[in-house]
């Protein structure tokens, strides 16, 4: 039903449209019918439907209101469409909803990326169009639905050109750290000519050619750490880089440090002492971001699948890392939020498509509000989310050993704090003997299930011997102090069962 509160001229045209192309035309609507004619023009524009339709607040299932008396289910956006009724009443065409999140969210070459609302970082780039902004002072474009209150998708265009990137770049020569200079300054690191991006404070956007990233299928973790030279953490360090454990066990890695900690090679990063927060941490922000930006100015990360950074102080599994990230593309962006809730400093690790897209952004959309956030990890994590990359949740990737027998864990991939080195040893050793433990008593199983309960079965020992002494041979080749503090003597028994004790002495 319409009301009838129209003018004389607004009626005329009504009646004369409506008189245009008979009375077949005006008929009762059905939800999701855009494309009926009606004189001149559809129904309703494209990407509007009549659908969700509301009179006065009211369902209205012939979608046809004065024009002040439609609205929208869920306050989507409402357009008038062709007039409806001789009174002169329109169409109410609501904008077509899409799922939360369905990629693509936004148009052509612009990305959810440096999103404002209000005034202020919007990380979930979600926002009514009149509050939706870019960090970059640009005028967004507006995406897909993205929440039943009508709001959409913020999309910024991206500072640099497609295949260009804000890493490698010079000026004058020299590094040039926020990647903004005159184009007969700017060059790239690699020799490549730069190209043009967005205006910049004294001058234009540098940008050089994407670094290539590894295939989705590639498994190569790149890591790094950062260690006070003078401090537990360098003994830490060292201890690990002598056994060929942490970050020393990866493909390639990498150590940041205030001095030098020989044999270790570590870059020098300066003062790297941070104050001790009411959190219970350091407020390390202002320390990370100067690692970060010489994380990308050397560029190794780019040849590796996933960036893992790691504190000294936990101690975590490379094996239990890649079951995690077994079916991950690593060329798509990608962080692990390793509590289900946040991301915590522990251990963060990062897609090669996660670190293109921070390498690329982080100078023009992270550093507006670093005050806001003491914590380098905060800091990172609000970062990415700045920069559109999405997070995968895992609920025990981290363990907290804040309890005698919480490294006696075989499925966390880190285990956070051990402050010195013999807790460091034992908390190593009390994890890795769990998992041994676990696979000893699976293959006992299997021999249950094949055998039945016949005391000591012989068809079994032989693979459980071998597994034992495979780990011997590792603990022996990777850490052999782990020997020296906590000597490995299995004693494997098969009793009543089919129970097995394997001893760590």
């Amino acid at each position: 039903g319409a009301g009838s509160d129209v003018g004389v001229f607004e009626e005329a045209a009504a009646l004369a449209a409506v008189a245009s192309v008979g009375a077949s035309s005006v008929t009762p609507v059905g939800a999701g019918v855009t494309t009926t004619n009606v004189g001149p023009m559809q129904i309703c524009p494209v990407d509007f439907e009549r659908a969700r339709c509301l009179e006065k607040g009211r369902p209205d299932h012939d979608c046809c209101a004065v024009a002040g008396d439609g609205s929208c289910e869920g306050g989507a956006k409402v357009e008038k469409g062709a007039v409806c009724h001789p009174n002169g009443a329109v169409t109410t065409c609501c904008h077509k909803l899409y799922e939360v999140g369905t990629p693509p969210m936004c148009p052509g070459l612009t990305l959810q990326v440096g999103c404002m609302e209000g005034g202020k970082m919007d990380p979930d780039c979600c926002a009514m169009h009149e509050e939706a902004g870019c960090m970059d002072g640009g005028v967004p474009t507006p995406g897909k639905y993205c929440y039943s209150n009508g709001a959409v998708a913020t999309c910024c265009t991206p500072v640099c050109p497609t295949g260009t990137t804000q890493i490698g770049c010079l000026k004058d020569g020299l590094v040039d750290d926020d990647c903004c200079a005159a184009p007969s300054q700017a060059a790239c690191a690699d020799g490549s000519p730069a190209a043009t991006g967005a205006a910049c404070a004294g001058g234009v956007a540098t940008c050089c050619p994407a670094p290539t990233l590894p295939p989705a299928g590639q498994t190569g973790l790149y890591c790094w750490e950062v260690s006070m030279s003078d401090s537990e953490e360098a003994n830490l360090t060292l201890f690990q880089y002598e056994k060929h454990i942490s970050i020393f066990s990866c493909d390639a890695w990498k150590v940041f440090s205030d001095g030098s900690m020989d044999p270790v090679l570590a870059t020098n990063l300066g003062d790297i002492e941070s104050k001790w927060a009411s959190w219970n941490s350091w407020e390390n922000t202002d320390v990370f971001i100067r690692a970060w930006a010489a994380l990308f100015r050397e560029g190794t990360w780019s040849r590796y699948a996933w960036t893992v950074k790691v504190d000294p102080d936990t101690v975590w599994f490379p094996d239990r890392l890649h079951t995690h990230l077994s079916g991950l593309k690593s060329n798509e962006p990608l962080y692990v939020r390793n509590t289900g809730a946040m991301m915590l400093g522990p251990i963060e690790v990062f897609s090669a498509g996660a670190m293109d897209r921070l390498g690329g952004n982080m100078r023009r959309l992270c550093m507006q509000n670093k005050e806001d956030f003491k914590g380098e990890d905060g800091w990172i994590e609000n970062c990415l989310r700045t920069c559109g990359v999405p997070d995968k949740q895992y609920k025990d990737f981290l363990v907290f050993n804040d309890h005698p027998t919480a490294c006696n864990n075989k499925f966390g991939v880190a285990l956070h704090a051990s402050k010195t080195v013999p807790e460091y040893i034992q908390c190593f050793v009390d994890a890795w003997h769990a998992a041994m433990i676990d696979e000893a008593m699976e293959l006992a199983g299997h021999s249950c299930g094949r055998h039945g309960r016949v005391g000591r079965e012989q068809s079994v020992l032989p693979q459980i011997q071998e597994r034992v002494a495979w780990a011997r041979r590792q603990i022996r080749g990777r850490a052999r102090l782990f020997l020296a503090a906590a000597p490995v003597g299995l004693e494997v028994a098969h009793r009543s069962r089919c129970a097995l004790d394997i001893n760590l002495a």
